[in-house]
């Protein structure tokens, strides 16, 4: 038998003395007796023992099933009860789980090394349990992926850093828990329907082991598009005894796809436009030619009229091509360095709006000037303006403003924060969808009879090639603002 080091808590000291003697007769080191509680514990704390055996009933009337507790808990020392009766240990309140074993007096020499023998053995495969928990905890709060353990009642056991970020709850609160109650992801192709692993979480069926991409909502309400596996875990002799939750946040992900796709569409088009630009202003050319001769000829009513009407069609297709440019491979922006309070005068000057709307101002004169393509960004606020005209249906005001913004992109630790000049365009008419806002700037895309789908295109366009962004905010029935953050000149110096 191994050599430990135990202490012996035991009124008797006829008892005890025999105890010793049968211990150091195996090799074992008695390192203290004492018969009381208090003794004990002050020795165990000292000298932190491989063992203590305790007498149920110690002289300064403490329990010894509270000793024994206390030695557990706190100083993790293994302990075996000693009582005269069995009911002792049955009256005593004596607890199955947590003690280390017990003996009934009178006992032998073999009991007792028995009893030690069996304690130090649980103790030290409770010790390789906890030590493999540790680990397992260690591992699983390193893995990028969130994970969530649940038992077969599925109540949740163990929850990782990522897991308490998308679920939005912490583990302490939710240890022991449901997991239904916690998470409960929804099929993203099937509405509210519960995915099929969710299905199986709340039925307690066998996961599957397959990914399934679906919709997790956190505590807070915030959503993420996740990929999910349920996966059994199972002991050594392959009993299933819980469930892996494993998921990810693929949310950057399809957000990367869709700018892919939308860059390529982008591109797609430019190639087109280009074209069609050129061959658009060949023929605009030879037509505005025809008109200047025709004008010559027409000199009375409708007649006039009607020319009029053609030109300013012309001059709408005219627009058109120009727009088409920006997506070109030569609609690279010409920069130089100007004042956003000229570039927004010129594009309130350049939209064709109604009497009804009025436009209202305020750039403050300390705005940072911008290096810019002023031609494209022109374009850009009119387009704007005339979005917020029609969304008002030609009655309304139109609130453009100006300010400086100092934007830490990777936290308030950078030294030099990026400055850049906002310039926000408000309306208050119809307003736009949740749905419809995720599309507002695709090509083609539009909600107006009549209107290209190629306003807002040019606009996000524009103001990226420039290194900027473009934000928006709307309620529908109450709407629109569109930002343009463009950033401010390096070089103050204007042209």
């Amino acid at each position: 038998m191994t050599a430990h080091s135990i202490m012996i808590a035991e009124p008797d000291l006829i008892v005890a003395k025999s105890m010793e003697r049968w211990l150091r007769n195996r090799g074992q080191s008695v390192t203290a007796i004492a018969t009381t509680g208090n003794a004990i514990l002050k020795e165990a704390e000292e000298n932190r023992p491989d063992l203590a055996l305790v007498n149920m009933n110690l002289k300064d009337g403490m329990s010894g099933i509270d000793v024994a507790r206390t030695l557990i808990d706190c100083l993790d020392v293994p302990t075996v009860i000693i009582a005269a009766f069995a009911d002792d240990i049955l009256d005593g309140g004596y607890p199955d789980g947590d003690m280390y074993g017990y003996l009934i007096k009178p006992f032998s020499e073999k009991n007792l090394h028995l009893a030690i023998g069996m304690a130090m053995a649980r103790h030290r495969k409770e010790h390789e349990i906890r030590r493999a928990c540790e680990c397992l905890k260690a591992v699983i709060a390193t893995i990028d992926d969130a994970v969530i353990v649940t038992d077969t009642g599925n109540r949740i056991t163990l929850m990782n850093h990522e897991a308490e970020r998308l679920t939005g709850y912490e583990a302490g609160e939710v240890l022991k828990a449901e997991i239904s109650s916690v998470f409960r992801p929804i099929k993203v192709a099937a509405g509210n329907s519960l995915s099929a692993a969710s299905v199986g979480i709340v039925q307690g069926t066998n996961a599957s082991g397959c990914r399934e991409t679906e919709c997790l909502e956190s505590k807070s309400g915030e959503r993420h598009t996740i990929s999910h596996s349920v996966s059994p875990v199972r002991n050594s002799a392959h009993r299933e005894i819980g469930f892996l939750h494993m998921f990810r946040d693929i949310s950057p992900v399809l957000d990367a796809e869709k700018k892919y796709l939308k860059e390529q569409q982008l591109a797609s088009l430019g190639v087109l436009a280009g074209g069609l630009a050129h061959d658009l202003n060949n023929i605009l050319t030879n037509l505005v030619g025809y008109l200047s001769l025709s004008r010559m000829s027409v000199t009375a009513e409708p007649g006039i009229a009607y020319l009029d009407e053609l030109e300013k069609n012309l001059f709408r297709i005219k627009d058109v091509a120009h727009q088409l440019l920006t997506f070109s491979p030569g609609g690279i922006p010409i920069r130089r360095v100007v004042q956003v309070q000229s570039v927004i005068s010129r594009a309130v000057n350049a939209a064709l709006m109604p009497l009804k709307i009025h436009v209202c101002l305020n750039l403050p004169d300390d705005l940072w000037p911008v290096e810019i393509d002023e031609t494209q960004v022109v374009l850009s606020i009119r387009n704007l303006i005339q979005n917020a005209s029609e969304a008002m249906h030609g009655d309304g005001q139109i609130q453009i403003t100006g300010s400086n913004r100092a934007i830490w992109e990777g936290g308030k630790h950078d030294k030099s924060p990026r400055r850049f000049v906002k310039i926000s365009v408000s309306d208050h008419g119809v307003g736009i969808g949740k749905e419809q806002l995720e599309k507002i700037f695709d090509p083609y895309v539009t909600t107006k009879a009549g209107s290209s789908g190629i306003g807002l295109t040019v606009v996000h366009s524009v103001i990226e090639r420039h290194g900027g962004q473009v934000l928006v905010e709307s309620d529908p029935g109450m709407g629109s603002t569109f930002h343009l953050l463009l950033p401010a000149a390096q070089h103050q110096d204007l042209c």
